[in-house]
């Protein structure tokens, strides 16, 4: 099942784990590279809308320590979100909801 994770940064984020991945791959929609790194995608990939990348849970980490949101991006990543989640839904594959990032708050 993919996750769509609701971060502290409004990002638009999905989980997918590697049994997703495969049909999606074997859809067109995803090489086994990670966008950022370059290595072997074998564990959950996380996709960035924003960005339209798929990365590893370590690029994604790192990505999200540093990365700014702009608001002037939220059309294109609305549009994107939109259409991996119709992607998914056309392919059978179930999307849940996670929260992360507020176990820090007081």
């Amino acid at each position: 099942m993919v996750t769509k994770l609701l971060l502290d940064k409004p990002f638009q984020v999905f989980k997918i784990p590697p049994e997703d991945l495969i049909l999606l791959q074997f859809h067109g929609y995803f090489g086994n590279i990670c966008d950022d790194c370059n290595k072997e995608l074998s564990d959950d990939v996380y996709l960035i809308c924003v960005l339209n990348y798929g990365v590893c849970k370590n690029c994604f980490e790192e990505w999200y320590q540093r990365a700014a949101y702009y608001t002037e991006d939220e059309k294109y990543e609305n549009a994107l979100a939109s259409q991996y989640v119709s992607i998914m839904n056309s392919l059978g594959i179930e999307i849940e909801i996670e929260e992360r990032g507020k176990e820090n708050e007081n």
